[in-house]
């Protein structure tokens, strides 16, 4: 069983509700970096998955730097936390003060989200939860799918603050239905957002990927065949103290007709999919946090899974 990160609690969580979404931003950062010096300063499991990713996206780098790259990914993560505690908390209509742009807007829009249903697909990369936040503000039905966490208490905080939000949550592989159900919420136009990178959970295939074969998450290419929904692979990326950037990138649409080659078209749109999904990974990979090495287990070394921050 994966090790579990000390600040993976409930008690973290309603710590950072509580208080860093309400401190000052500067003194926020600060507090929140407090708790992050232990990955940065010593060699702990979550050091060595972050080192384990860096080492993945960037190849290139000789291990000096690698290190300081993995040092710069956690304080950029305990900034986003940060953020996210405070946008949790903060009046809707100010959410978009913290978004200096939309690129890509016309795309997301010529998909008419609400009438049809779109499957939003990003990774473990900037402020995807600031990104459920900003589509939620703006009042688009979504729904978010999820791996089940062990602790309850911790499954029952996250799924009691996106129904705050009035964003729904499908948990990946808990029965039958959860595919149903995402079908279902496709089809009456609905948005599903859901991460890409890592197989969590539910129906994985094996594709290459950042130069390696690995086992990747599939089930949202067969949702897309099921409802006729496109992938629209979207980022949000930290530009600054709590300034973001939204970018849609060209949707990625199911054929009509796959019932002859379906595992093929499911391949295909995977393959599709992480094409892009790398381009981000390789270009930004201070950014880049996952609870899992990216590669899994055999690209990464000793470093194994371990449970930790909001997914």
């Amino acid at each position: 069983m994966p090790a579990r990160h000390p600040h993976n609690t409930l008690g973290w969580y309603r710590f950072g509700e509580r208080l860093l979404g309400l401190l000052p931003r500067r003194l926020s950062y600060a507090v929140g970096r407090g708790f992050g010096a232990r990955d940065v300063l010593l060699r702990t499991a979550q050091r060595r998955i972050v080192e384990a990713n860096v080492r993945a996206l960037r190849p290139d780098l000789d291990a000096r730097k690698r290190r300081a790259l993995a040092r710069r990914t956690i304080w950029n993560y305990c900034d986003v936390l940060c953020d996210t505690f405070y946008l949790l908390r903060v009046d809707p209509g100010r959410v978009e003060e913290h978004i200096l742009r939309y690129e890509g807007l016309e795309r997301f829009l010529a998909l008419e989200p609400g009438k049809r249903g779109v499957i939003v697909a990003t990774a473990h990369l900037g402020a995807w939860e600031v990104g459920g936040i900003a589509f939620a503000r703006r009042g688009y039905p979504l729904a978010v799918v999820s791996a089940v966490d062990e602790d309850e208490a911790i499954e029952g905080f996250r799924i009691e603050t996106r129904k705050r939000l009035g964003v729904e949550t499908i948990k990946i592989g808990t029965d039958a239905l959860s595919a149903v159900r995402a079908v279902d919420w496709l089809r009456r136009g609905g948005l599903l957002a859901l991460l890409v990178d890592r197989a969590l959970g539910g129906p994985a295939i094996e594709t290459t990927f950042l130069g390696r074969r690995s086992r990747v998450p599939s089930g949202y290419a067969s949702l897309a065949l099921a409802a006729g929904a496109p992938i629209l692979p979207s980022f949000v990326l930290r530009e600054g103290a709590g300034k973001y950037r939204v970018v849609f990138e060209e949707p990625i649409r199911p054929p009509e007709n796959a019932r002859e080659g379906r595992a093929a078209a499911v391949e295909d749109l995977v393959r599709r999919t992480l094409e892009v999904a790398e381009r981000y990974l390789r270009k930004h990979p201070d950014q880049y946090f996952s609870p899992s090495p990216i590669l899994g287990e055999a690209g990464a070394g000793r470093a194994g899974a371990l449970r930790t921050a909001p997914a």
